[in-house]
């Protein structure tokens, strides 16, 4: 590869140098036309003598070695995907728990996998201060939302220091 480079390199420079100094436009046309066919055979016979087995296996061994491969390019994907959907529902929690004047800690909530191919929320686990307790409102605002029946929301006492 590096001998090809070189070679196009110096065909070019050559070219460049031949048209500077040639005065006729007829000339100039001429080493375009010379340069160019060279160039040309240059390309097709790297092309030709190149060995495309080697250079797959050496990309196939390089792309193990890094330990990247399609399954795990999805597998990566599908655990951002999932991080990604628990932390929005996390915020959309706290979010409408503020608006409702609910005094909500934390929240966290379980996903499930659906055979359409999307995760959703199937249980919320929600941390309220000691002696807080349930909140119809914010149970109901979840089931019309995230659709998650208020059976499936569990409501735990922390202390919030």
């Amino acid at each position: 590869m590096k001998h090809f480079l070189l070679s196009l390199i110096g065909l070019a420079l050559l070219e460049m140098l031949i048209i500077a100094f040639t005065g006729s436009e007829r000339m100039k046309r001429l080493t375009h036309l010379v340069c160019g066919a060279a160039m040309t055979v240059l390309i097709l016979s790297t092309l030709l003598g190149f060995d495309y087995e080697s250079y797959a296996a050496a990309i196939s061994r390089s792309a193990s070695s890094q330990g990247w491969s399609a399954e795990s390019a999805a597998e990566t994907a599908d655990r951002l995907n999932r991080r990604l959907i628990e932390s929005n529902c996390r915020a959309y929690i706290l979010e409408q728990a503020a608006a409702l004047d609910v005094p909500v800690l934390d929240a966290s909530v379980t996903l499930t996998w659906n055979t359409e191919g999307f995760w959703y929320p199937t249980g919320i686990v929600i941390f309220v201060p000691t002696g807080t307790g349930y909140s119809e409102a914010l149970a109901d605002d979840l089931k019309s939302s995230l659709g998650v029946a208020p059976e499936q929301i569990e409501w735990r006492e922390a202390d919030s220091g």
